[in-house]
């Protein structure tokens, strides 16, 4: 027998009692830019997954009102170690098309511009 559950409905259910759940640290969360338009949740994931353990609904890439990316990204990492690892292996790597990818750490919204900081 298989279910018919809707899976992201159960992983909504589940969200707050997963290990990971909840708001990570800033040191634990970062912020990609010079994405391709055509990044998705699912590319990032692909991406920053090799450096550690990714919390549920830990990646997003940001997207315009056709569906597109915007061009930026956050994800958050369990571990601040893995976050470090991945934005000093990531940042400045550069994309087939030219764009250098930027890796940072994510700075908090009331702090103002940049949305990002060097680590």
């Amino acid at each position: 027998t298989f279910s018919t559950a809707d899976m992201q409905e159960v992983v909504r259910g589940l969200h707050g009692q997963l290990p990971g759940s909840g708001r990570q640290p800033p040191e634990n969360c970062l912020y990609i830019g010079g994405l391709p338009s055509n990044t998705t949740d699912l590319d990032l994931y692909r991406l920053f997954a090799p450096f550690g353990a990714i919390p549920t609904n830990g990646v997003k890439a940001m997207t315009v009102a056709g569906g597109s990316c915007s061009g930026v990204g956050f994800v958050d990492f369990i571990d601040p170690a893995c976050a470090q690892a991945a934005a000093a292996a990531l940042n400045d790597l550069i994309l087939p098309d030219g764009v250098p990818l930027q890796v940072r750490t994510k700075t908090p919204k009331n702090q103002g511009p940049p949305q990002a900081q060097m680590m």
